[in-house]
C-alpha cells in the first residue's frame, strides 16, 4: 500500500522548475559520504550492520580498491545498496551539471564517485556506465537511433573483445562465490517451469525462495539463502504474471519518463541481473518514483496569483491557445492607442 501511496504522489506534476529529487541528491552523497569515509579512515562502525548482524569492514574486502580497509557500509546496512544509490546519484549529477549548467554537480558527482568506490559494486559500476551510454547515444530522440545502434554495437564489441580478467576490480572474478553464485541462480530458470500451473502463473510468494534454493540442485554451493537476480527472483515469487507487470511498468517508465527518469530506470534494470535489487526498500521506492512518471520540470507560469484551473490551462491545451491569442490581441490594441 505504501508503494501505491508513493507512485500516486510520484505521477502528480509540480509546478516548481527544480524538482525535490535533484535537491536531495546532494544532502543524500555528503551524508554517504561522511559515513563511509569515516568506515574507511577512522574506523568507525556503520550506522547499521549487514543484515547477518556482522559489521567488520575488514572482512568485506574492497575488489575495486583493495588498498582500502573494505567495502563500506554508508547507511544502506550493504555495500551493493549502496553502490547502486551513488551511481544513479553520479548520473543525475552528471546530467544536472551538463544539460542544466549547474557547476556545482560536478563536486556532487565527483563525491558520490568516490563513495561509489568505497563501496566496491562492480555491478553498479556497469550500470552507470551503460547509463551514461544510453544517454548520450539516444540524445535528440529518434533522429539518433542509428547511432544508438552504433553505440550499443561499439560497447558489446569492446566488451567481447577485451578479457575480463584484465579489467581493475575483476581479477580473480569467475572463480569467485560473487560469480559461482549467480552463475547458479541462472541455473535455477529451467525449474521454474515445472511448477504447477498455480505457481508457474501466481508464483509461491517471497517468503519460499530461501526453502527453494535449499532444496534445488546447487544447493550448498555458497551458503546464500536469497536470488542475486531481481528477474528470476520476481519471477519465482510472482510468476509469470507478477514478472510481466514489473517488465511492463519498467518500459512504461521508460517510454513516457525523461532524461532524469529514465537514468534511474536504466541503473536499476541493469542492476536486476546480478542483485536482488526491489528487496530493498530504498532502491524499490527509487524504482517506483522513476516508473511512476517523469522527474518533471514544468516552467513555473510567472503569475502566482491565476485561480488554479485557469492557471493549469495555460500550462497547455486549447484553452490556453485561446487564451494566449487573445492576450496577444489586447496588447497589440493597447500599444496602437497608446501611439494615437
Amino acid at each position: 500500500m505504501s508503494y501505491l501511496l508513493v507512485a500516486v504522489l510520484a505521477s502528480q506534476r509540480h509546478m516548481y522548475r527544480t524538482p525535490v529529487p535533484f535537491l536531495l541528491v546532494p544532502v543524500i552523497v555528503i551524508v554517504q559520504l561522511v559515513l563511509s569515509g569515516t568506515e574507511e579512515f577512522l574506523g568507525v562502525k556503520a550506522l547499521w550492520p549487514l543484515t547477518n548482524g556482522s559489521d567488520v569492514i575488514a572482512h568485506r574486502l574492497n575488489p575495486i580498491a583493495p588498498w582500502l580497509a573494505g567495502r563500506a557500509l554508508g547507511s544502506t546496512s550493504h555495500p551493493i545498496p549502496l553502490g547502486i544509490l551513488m551511481a544513479i546519484c553520479v548520473v543525475l549529477c552528471l546530467w544536472a551539471a551538463i544539460k542544466k549548467g549547474r557547476t556545482s554537480y560536478w563536486i556532487i558527482a565527483v563525491a558520490a564517485a568516490v563513495v561509489l568506490l568505497f563501496s566496491g559494486t562492480r555491478s553498479a559500476i556497469l550500470a552507470l556506465i551503460v547509463a551514461i551510454v544510453f544517454w548520450f547515444s539516444t540524445t535528440g530522440g529518434p533522429r539518433r537511433l542509428p547511432s544508438y545502434v552504433l553505440a550499443t554495437m561499439a560497447f558489446l564489441i569492446v566488451i567481447s573483445s577485451v578479457d575480463p580478467e584484465t579489467i581493475p576490480g575483476m581479477s580473480g572474478f569467475s572463480a569467485s562465490e560473487s560469480y559461482t553464485h549467480r552463475a547458479n541462480v541462472l541455473e535455477f530458470f529451467p525449474q521454474l517451469w515445472q511448477r504447477d500451473l498455480f505457481e508457474l502463473f501466481f508464483g509461491s510468494g517471497f517468503t519460499s525462495i530461501s526453502s527453494l534454493l535449499q532444496s534445488s540442485v546447487f544447493a550448498g554451493g555458497s551458503g546464500i539463502q536469497v536470488f542475486d537476480q531481481e528477474y528470476i527472483r520476481t519471477l519465482t515469487a510472482t510468476g509469470i504474471i507478477g514478472f510481466s507487470l514489473l517488465v511492463l511498468a519498467l518500459l512504461e517508465g521508460l517510454r513516457r519518463g525523461n532524461v532524469p527518469s529514465r537514468l534511474v530506470l536504466i541503473c536499476l534494470a541493469v542492476t536486476f541481473f546480478s542483485f536482488d535489487t526491489l528487496s530493498w526498500n530504498l532502491l524499490m521506492t527509487l524504482f517506483v518514483i522513476a516508473a511512476s512518471g517523469p522527474l518533471f520540470e514544468v516552467k513555473k507560469i510567472e503569475s502566482e496569483n491565476v485561480y488554479p484551473a485557469i492557471r493549469d490551462s495555460l500550462n497547455g491545451g486549447r484553452m490556453g491557445r485561446l487564451f494566449s491569442s487573445q492576450q496577444v490581441r489586447l496588447n497589440a490594441e493597447l500599444t496602437l492607442n497608446d501611439s494615437k
